[in-house]
């Protein structure tokens, strides 16, 4: 009993304020934890960083893109980085519109790939020191594609944002015929 009296209990009690203090925050600090891990491992978490993932695996692909022209031609070097720039935007569309990602996803798997390969060959074969005409012929011919390539980018850029677009009209319309519905 003397522990509970005026001059020792107000010692016991503020002792065991201070363990529920340290008890509740150490339930909170879990509490917290357990929140954060059940949120990183959702589903919607899950595609958050797989898409992150692809995105910079495209941004990566494109910057080696861009490494590799270095060396070429200034004509070269343009196409390469507007194929670049274009991506860039591309990428800006897959992140803001979970709709856009199949579409772009397909596109730059293939058209970056070969983007590459355009590059890597065109690298190689004027570096030869070749004048045979075939070789010329061919350089040539690689730097049509890339300017094509390039247009393809700027085009498939164009089509994501066109598919924003329609979708945003469609709405429009719905609040309009609702508003005129309401004789508003």
């Amino acid at each position: 009993l003397e522990a509970f009296t005026p001059a020792t209990g107000g010692g016991l009690v503020q002792k065991q304020l201070v363990g529920m203090k340290r008890i509740t925050s150490a339930i909170s600090q879990r509490l917290e934890a357990l929140e954060r891990r059940r949120r990183e491992e959702s589903p919607q978490a899950a595609m958050d960083k797989a898409l992150a993932a692809r995105i910079q695996e495209f941004r990566e692909n494109a910057l080696q893109l861009l490494d590799k022209s270095m060396p070429l031609s200034l004509r070269v070097r343009r196409h390469v980085d507007g194929i670049a720039r274009a991506t860039e935007k591309i990428l800006a569309c897959m992140r803001d519109d979970p709709q856009d990602i199949p579409q772009a996803d397909r596109f730059l798997s293939r058209y970056l790939r070969s983007a590459h390969s355009l590059v890597d060959e065109y690298a190689r074969l004027s570096t030869q020191g070749s004048t045979h005409p075939a070789i010329g012929e061919t350089l040539a011919r690689s730097e049509n594609l890339l300017e094509r390539l390039e247009a393809a980018f700027n085009a498939e850029y164009d089509s994501l944002l066109q598919n924003d677009t329609i979708n945003f009209t469609a709405e429009l319309n719905v609040l309009d015929k609702l508003l005129t519905m309401d004789g508003k």
